[in-house]
Protein backbone atom coordinates (compact mmCIF):
# COMPACT_ATOMS: atom_id res chain seq x y z
CA UNK A 1 0.00 0.00 0.00
CA UNK A 2 1.46 3.40 -0.98
CA UNK A 3 1.67 6.28 1.51
CA UNK A 4 -1.34 8.06 -0.01
CA UNK A 5 -3.61 5.03 0.33
CA UNK A 6 -2.31 4.43 3.85
CA UNK A 7 -2.92 8.08 4.82
CA UNK A 8 -6.48 7.92 3.46
CA UNK A 9 -7.15 4.67 5.33
CA UNK A 10 -5.85 6.09 8.60
CA UNK A 11 -7.81 9.33 8.11
CA UNK A 12 -11.02 7.36 7.49
CA UNK A 13 -10.31 5.44 10.71
CA UNK A 14 -10.40 8.78 12.53
CA UNK A 15 -6.66 9.15 13.19
CA UNK A 16 -5.35 12.68 13.68
CA UNK A 17 -2.73 14.25 11.41
CA UNK A 18 0.15 13.78 13.86
CA UNK A 19 -0.60 10.06 14.16
CA UNK A 20 -0.84 9.73 10.38
CA UNK A 21 2.48 11.61 9.95
CA UNK A 22 4.20 9.28 12.44
CA UNK A 23 2.84 6.07 10.91
CA UNK A 24 3.66 7.09 7.35
CA UNK A 25 6.90 8.90 8.03
CA UNK A 26 5.96 11.85 5.84
CA UNK A 27 4.64 15.22 6.94
CA UNK A 28 1.17 15.85 5.52
CA UNK A 29 -1.46 18.49 6.09
CA UNK A 30 -5.15 17.94 6.71
CA UNK A 31 -6.26 19.74 3.51
CA UNK A 32 -4.13 17.44 1.37
CA UNK A 33 -5.54 14.31 2.97
CA UNK A 34 -9.11 15.66 2.70
CA UNK A 35 -8.49 16.34 -1.00
CA UNK A 36 -7.25 12.77 -1.46
CA UNK A 37 -10.30 11.40 0.35
CA UNK A 38 -12.61 13.44 -1.90
CA UNK A 39 -10.76 12.30 -5.04
CA UNK A 40 -11.09 8.68 -3.91
CA UNK A 41 -14.81 9.19 -3.18
CA UNK A 42 -15.34 10.66 -6.65
CA UNK A 43 -13.37 7.83 -8.25
CA UNK A 44 -15.51 5.24 -6.46
CA UNK A 45 -18.69 7.09 -7.43
CA UNK A 46 -17.59 7.25 -11.09
CA UNK A 47 -16.69 3.55 -11.01
CA UNK A 48 -20.11 2.65 -9.61
CA UNK A 49 -21.89 4.77 -12.22
CA UNK A 50 -19.85 3.16 -15.01
CA UNK A 51 -20.74 -0.31 -13.69
CA UNK A 52 -24.44 0.65 -13.59
CA UNK A 53 -24.20 2.02 -17.14
CA UNK A 54 -22.58 -1.18 -18.42
CA UNK A 55 -25.27 -3.28 -16.72
CA UNK A 56 -28.07 -1.28 -18.39
CA UNK A 57 -26.32 -1.40 -21.79
CA UNK A 58 -26.13 -5.19 -21.50
CA UNK A 59 -29.85 -5.35 -20.68
CA UNK A 60 -30.68 -3.13 -23.65
CA UNK A 61 -28.65 -5.34 -25.99
CA UNK A 62 -31.05 -8.19 -25.19
CA UNK A 63 -34.02 -6.14 -26.43
CA UNK A 64 -35.97 -9.07 -27.85
CA UNK A 65 -36.87 -10.07 -24.29
CA UNK A 66 -38.01 -6.54 -23.35
CA UNK A 67 -41.24 -4.65 -23.84
CA UNK A 68 -41.16 -1.16 -25.37
CA UNK A 69 -42.08 0.23 -21.95
CA UNK A 70 -39.15 -1.60 -20.29
CA UNK A 71 -36.75 -0.37 -23.00
CA UNK A 72 -37.90 3.20 -22.45
CA UNK A 73 -37.57 2.79 -18.67
CA UNK A 74 -34.02 1.39 -19.00
CA UNK A 75 -33.06 4.23 -21.33
CA UNK A 76 -34.44 6.74 -18.83
CA UNK A 77 -32.44 5.13 -16.01
CA UNK A 78 -29.37 5.15 -18.24
CA UNK A 79 -29.86 8.84 -18.97
CA UNK A 80 -29.95 9.62 -15.23
CA UNK A 81 -26.78 7.59 -14.60
CA UNK A 82 -24.96 9.22 -17.51
CA UNK A 83 -26.05 12.69 -16.37
CA UNK A 84 -24.49 12.05 -12.95
CA UNK A 85 -21.36 10.56 -14.51
CA UNK A 86 -20.88 13.56 -16.81
CA UNK A 87 -21.33 15.92 -13.86
CA UNK A 88 -18.35 14.19 -12.23
CA UNK A 89 -16.33 13.71 -15.41
CA UNK A 90 -17.40 16.04 -18.22
CA UNK A 91 -14.53 14.88 -20.46
CA UNK A 92 -15.54 11.20 -20.48
CA UNK A 93 -15.94 10.63 -24.23
CA UNK A 94 -17.56 7.19 -23.85
CA UNK A 95 -20.17 8.61 -21.47
CA UNK A 96 -20.82 11.52 -23.87
CA UNK A 97 -21.41 9.12 -26.75
CA UNK A 98 -23.68 6.91 -24.61
CA UNK A 99 -25.52 10.05 -23.45
CA UNK A 100 -26.08 11.05 -27.08
CA UNK A 101 -27.32 7.57 -28.02
CA UNK A 102 -29.64 7.44 -25.02
CA UNK A 103 -31.14 10.85 -25.82
CA UNK A 104 -31.62 9.66 -29.39
CA UNK A 105 -33.25 6.40 -28.25
CA UNK A 106 -35.61 8.40 -26.02
CA UNK A 107 -36.45 10.56 -29.06
CA UNK A 108 -35.18 13.66 -27.25
CA UNK A 109 -33.91 14.98 -30.55
CA UNK A 110 -33.23 18.62 -29.64
CA UNK A 111 -30.97 17.60 -26.76
CA UNK A 112 -29.40 14.79 -28.81
CA UNK A 113 -28.62 17.24 -31.59
CA UNK A 114 -26.79 19.59 -29.20
CA UNK A 115 -24.76 16.77 -27.66
CA UNK A 116 -24.13 15.14 -31.04
CA UNK A 117 -22.75 18.33 -32.51
CA UNK A 118 -20.39 18.64 -29.53
CA UNK A 119 -18.98 15.12 -29.97
CA UNK A 120 -19.29 14.89 -33.73
CA UNK A 121 -15.70 14.76 -34.86
CA UNK A 122 -15.45 11.72 -37.13
CA UNK A 123 -18.02 9.46 -35.56
CA UNK A 124 -20.08 7.92 -38.35
CA UNK A 125 -22.96 6.62 -36.15
CA UNK A 126 -23.34 10.07 -34.57
CA UNK A 127 -23.26 11.77 -37.98
CA UNK A 128 -25.83 9.28 -39.27
CA UNK A 129 -28.14 9.88 -36.30
CA UNK A 130 -27.79 13.64 -36.75
CA UNK A 131 -28.71 13.22 -40.42
CA UNK A 132 -31.82 11.26 -39.32
CA UNK A 133 -32.80 14.01 -36.87
CA UNK A 134 -32.27 16.66 -39.55
CA UNK A 135 -34.50 14.72 -41.96
CA UNK A 136 -37.23 14.47 -39.33
CA UNK A 137 -36.98 18.23 -38.90
CA UNK A 138 -37.06 18.59 -42.71
CA UNK A 139 -33.65 20.29 -42.58
CA UNK A 140 -32.44 18.39 -45.63
CA UNK A 141 -29.50 20.69 -46.33
CA UNK A 142 -28.01 19.91 -42.92
CA UNK A 143 -28.74 16.19 -43.39
CA UNK A 144 -26.89 16.33 -46.71
CA UNK A 145 -23.90 17.97 -45.00
CA UNK A 146 -23.80 15.17 -42.42
CA UNK A 147 -24.10 12.49 -45.09
CA UNK A 148 -21.35 14.07 -47.19
CA UNK A 149 -19.07 13.98 -44.14
CA UNK A 150 -19.87 10.28 -43.68
CA UNK A 151 -19.01 9.61 -47.30
CA UNK A 152 -15.71 11.46 -46.87
CA UNK A 153 -14.95 9.13 -43.96
CA UNK A 154 -16.25 5.97 -45.65
CA UNK A 155 -16.06 6.56 -49.42
CA UNK A 156 -16.74 2.92 -50.33
CA UNK A 157 -19.85 2.48 -48.19
CA UNK A 158 -22.68 2.13 -50.70
CA UNK A 159 -25.39 2.18 -48.01
CA UNK A 160 -24.56 5.78 -47.15
CA UNK A 161 -24.31 6.82 -50.81
CA UNK A 162 -27.83 5.47 -51.39
CA UNK A 163 -29.10 7.24 -48.29
CA UNK A 164 -27.54 10.52 -49.46
CA UNK A 165 -29.24 10.20 -52.86
CA UNK A 166 -32.61 9.59 -51.15
CA UNK A 167 -32.15 12.66 -48.95
CA UNK A 168 -31.14 14.78 -51.96
CA UNK A 169 -34.22 13.58 -53.86
CA UNK A 170 -36.44 14.34 -50.86
CA UNK A 171 -34.85 17.79 -50.56
CA UNK A 172 -35.65 18.51 -54.21
CA UNK A 173 -39.20 17.22 -53.89
CA UNK A 174 -39.75 19.21 -50.69
CA UNK A 175 -39.23 22.41 -52.67
CA UNK A 176 -42.30 21.61 -54.79
CA UNK A 177 -45.58 23.11 -53.48
CA UNK A 178 -47.53 19.83 -53.58
CA UNK A 179 -44.94 18.17 -51.31
CA UNK A 180 -44.80 20.85 -48.58
CA UNK A 181 -47.41 19.23 -46.31
CA UNK A 182 -46.35 15.60 -46.72
CA UNK A 183 -44.47 13.82 -43.95
CA UNK A 184 -41.26 12.09 -44.96
CA UNK A 185 -39.77 9.19 -43.02
CA UNK A 186 -36.37 7.56 -43.35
Amino acid sequence: MNFRAKAIKLYKQGKDIKTIDRQIGIRLDKKMIEKWVEEERQFEEKSNLIKQSIKIKKQLKRRENLSEEKIKDLNQQHLEILTKLLELDSENSVAKLDYFRTLYNLRMFEEAKKVGEEILEDNVPVLNSLANISCQEKDYERAILYMNRIIELQPNNEKYRIKLKKIEKTAEMSKKPEYKNRVHTR
